[in-house]
């Protein structure tokens, strides 16, 4: 009878799921949809940032207010866009790593979702 010093206890299963169920591909399209989201709000930022640095100049707007507005719009600006291309990485590290080749999706081009 062995001891229990002596007994090698079981492997744990590292892969909780197996490599062609849903759940891998329901994340990559949470991470697709997050990304999507995050461009969404790069976009809208960048939008907002130009509408306030053309009025900047206009007679009767508060030029304070409206470079503050700018300045926050480009702190958001440059949050979103790092979680845009730094979701891009993750996504292709993910699928190279599961798969063996970089997400089909996102091999296109830099700015595909």
């Amino acid at each position: 009878m062995p001891s229990a010093l002596t007994s090698v206890p079981p492997v744990p299963n590292l892969e909780r799921f197996p490599s062609s169920s849903i759940w891998k591909h329901a994340m990559y399209f949470l991470l697709r949809c997050i990304r999507g989201l995050a461009g969404l709000i790069f976009v809208g930022s960048a939008s907002a940032a130009f509408k306030y640095l053309g009025s900047a100049n206009l007679p009767g707007t508060d030029t304070g207010h409206a470079m503050a507005i700018v300045l926050f719009m480009a702190v958001l600006m440059s949050i979103s866009g790092g979680v845009f291309f730094g979701l891009r990485k993750l996504i292709n590290t993910l699928h190279q790593k599961n798969v063996g080749t970089p997400h089909p999706k996102l091999a296109a081009s830099h700015w595909a979702l």
